[in-house]
């Protein structure tokens, strides 16, 4: 054999090792949305199995950001194009680069198109899926995530002008520091004294939201009162 079919031989057979390596990889590894599927198939089905949390980890707000929000709040929201209480059918789920939820309609407080019985999707471009090796990052805005059945009031900014044959009929939540869903259930929320930036999801899984100090807590939720007095569930 020349020198010439050794290399080519030689450089075959490495790219054929690195090339198995990185299929071995890409299919030992499961993907952020897989693990998210996984963490989901566990909340939706009401299982109790806490392995399912290890290794997930969400984000508390950050203090002292609740007071000058829901000032803001109180000015903006009642603007939105679109203010439903809904019920979810189908929880937050990875899709087309995002992740969204789909709900129906029970009462319209604005919105011109809308009426009850309506389903669509909601989505907002800052909820994300992470994965850095074997963790799991869900940021949804502070929020925990939304299961078939909770009831909500939301406040959504837009109907996404794409095609709803391939994507689904979509509409836009307004964009905040915390997203604007309010839970019709009132909730024991518990905050993690922590330096870390992320702490165990599996600590705060049965909260509503995610917040860092009790007086941020306690101005979020006496808003929320007001809110959902306002816009009750019907």
């Amino acid at each position: 054999m020349n020198r010439k079919k050794r290399i080519i031989i030689e450089v075959s057979a490495f790219v054929l090792i690195i090339a198995g390596v990185f299929l071995y990889a890409l299919l030992g590894r499961k993907s952020h949305t897989d693990k998210f599927g996984d963490l989901t198939d566990d909340i939706y089905s009401s299982q109790s199995d806490d392995s399912a949390y290890e290794n997930v980890y969400v984000c508390q707000c950050p203090e002292g950001i609740a007071g000058s929000l829901t000032e803001l709040w109180e000015e903006v929201l009642p603007q939105s194009e679109y203010i439903v209480s809904c019920t979810v059918t189908e929880g937050q789920e990875p899709a087309y680069g995002g992740v969204r939820a789909k709900v129906r309609v029970e009462t319209v407080y604005k919105g011109e198109g809308l009426q009850t019985g309506d389903e669509f999707y909601v989505t907002n471009d800052a909820w994300k899926l992470r994965q850095n090796g074997e963790k799991l990052y869900v940021e949804f805005k502070f929020h925990n995530i939304m299961k078939p059945g909770e009831q909500y009031l939301l406040f959504l900014c837009s109907h996404l002008e794409i095609s709803e044959d391939v994507y689904g009929d979509t509409y836009e939540m307004e964009g905040f520091s915390i997203a604007p869903i309010f839970l019709y259930e009132d909730r024991t929320n518990k905050i993690l004294d922590s330096s870390e930036d992320y702490v165990p999801y599996l600590e705060l899984k049965d909260n509503e939201v995610y917040f860092s100090s009790e007086e941020d807590l306690d101005i979020y939720l006496n808003f929320k009162d007001k809110l959902l007095e306002q816009y009750p569930f019907n």
